[in-house]
């Protein structure tokens, strides 16, 4: 201990040591004694235990000239990557930030946090015995299970008819939340390249793909009309499809507000079947006799004037958008 601490030759091992004594018959000694055996019975006995509690030199006697070098060179090679305060702090602080994510249900947030920790080596194996090394290893494994776990399930659906586009929407997010971690990116990328042998999958996922960028577009600015039109061409592609359904109804949910249906100065983005864009309210709606189903539809732009649009005229997006609007007035009044 005395030449660790004085002996300049020495200086830069005892920052990687904490020194601690223990006299011997002392209540101390019997509970580490019990815990650590030793080679020899003489004093001073030396041990050195790794921060996981793991005993890497336990003899009797001193280390004499270059022996007590040799020693420390020997334990070192043992005890993985040691790390400074400041870079113990930061990784706690990208820890405790993760886990926080996570507990409130934001898993990409989560990966993002850890995935900090890779300028230090591998964030699932950092390659260090310091507690909060490990913790943050474990909870990345933990990321990376649920991530394996979630991608066996939207395997499953996606090789399933009747759940192959939860499957292609439940792969495109897995790939957008958990792309950061290396193990998780490569199991991704042997999943996609499983698939490309598979004409009617890919084309699923096309769909899918298509879904998740017109999705993306509706919450940015400017971003609802192309939007509609991504989602427009589904409906008139993939008519009968589970992908049709699900454009239906986000068009619904995204555009239509029940409180709002029966305000005719409402505006709205229109499209026709040959990609002309206006943006106007819908005053009012003519159904045939008989079938019930819309004729015609009368738009008011905002400069007031009034159009009449063949329903047939406007895109798959814009009848979507039409019926919803017509059929939550009709239930209002009735």
């Amino acid at each position: 201990m005395h030449r660790l601490e004085n002996e300049q030759s020495l200086a830069r091992y005892a920052e990687w040591f904490i020194p601690l004594k223990i006299v011997t018959g002392s209540e101390e000694w019997k509970k580490w004694a019990a815990k650590y055996q030793s080679e020899g019975q003489g004093i001073p006995i030396i041990f050195v235990v790794r921060a996981d509690g793991e005993k890497l030199y336990a003899r009797s006697g001193s280390l004499p000239g270059i022996e007590l070098y040799q020693m420390i060179e020997a334990v070192l090679i043992q005890s993985g990557q040691i790390f400074d305060d400041r870079t113990l702090l930061t990784i706690q602080t990208a820890l405790n930030e993760a886990k926080n994510e996570l507990e409130h249900g934001n898993t990409a947030a989560a990966v993002k946090k850890i995935n900090k920790l890779s300028k230090y080596g591998t964030p699932g194996d950092l390659g260090s015995y310091a507690k909060v090394a490990i913790d943050a290893g474990n909870f990345t494994q933990k990321l990376i299970e649920k991530g394996k776990s979630s991608l066996a399930d939207a395997e499953q659906k996606l090789t399933t008819p009747s759940t192959a586009i939860e499957g292609a929407l439940a792969l495109i997010e897995i790939a957008n939340t958990y792309r950061p971690l290396a193990p998780l990116r490569n199991d991704i990328r042997k999943t996609r390249n499983k698939f490309k042998q598979m004409p009617e999958i890919q084309n699923v996922l096309r769909q899918a793909g298509t879904l998740v960028r017109a999705r993306k577009l509706m919450k940015q600015p400017n971003g609802l009309r192309p939007a509609l039109t991504m989602l427009g061409q589904i409906m008139s592609e993939f008519p009968d499809s589970d992908a049709a359904t699900l454009a239906a109804q986000w068009i619904k949910e995204e555009l239509v507000d029940e409180r709002d249906a029966g305000d005719t100065t409402k505006m709205y983005p229109w499209t026709s079947n040959n990609s002309h864009n206006i943006v106007a309210s819908l005053v009012k709606g003519e159904r045939e006799q008989g079938t019930g189903a819309i004729k015609q539809v009368i738009l008011k732009k905002q400069d007031g004037a009034r159009i009449v649009v063949p329903y047939q005229r406007l895109s798959t997006s814009s009848q979507v958008l039409a019926s919803t609007i017509l059929d939550l007035r009709e239930t209002a009044t009735q």
